[in-house]
């Protein structure tokens, strides 16, 4: 990550971590870069941070609803079958 975060601008030091969190969906990647925020991350990352925080755990809310409704309709299915 340093070697990444050297070829970025200050603005990119705060934007580019928190923003490869966006696309997980697991809750554990949160706190994955809570973790990381508070030890490596200036405090001027911090609204960043929040989005992808955010982000993240809407997709595992959404993740975990979609399973429910998806395993639902596959027992409807196999049950009528």
């Amino acid at each position: 990550m340093k070697a990444l975060l050297a070829k970025t601008d200050a603005l990119g030091a705060n934007t580019y971590p928190p923003g490869l969190f966006t696309f997980f969906s697991d809750d554990s990647r949160a706190e994955e870069l809570r973790t990381y925020a508070k030890n490596s991350l200036p405090a001027a990352s911090a609204p960043e941070v929040a989005k992808a925080l955010n982000e993240v755990h809407f997709r595992a809310e959404f993740k975990k609803r979609l399973a429910h409704q998806l395993n639902a309709w596959i027992d409807e299915k196999i049950n009528r079958g």
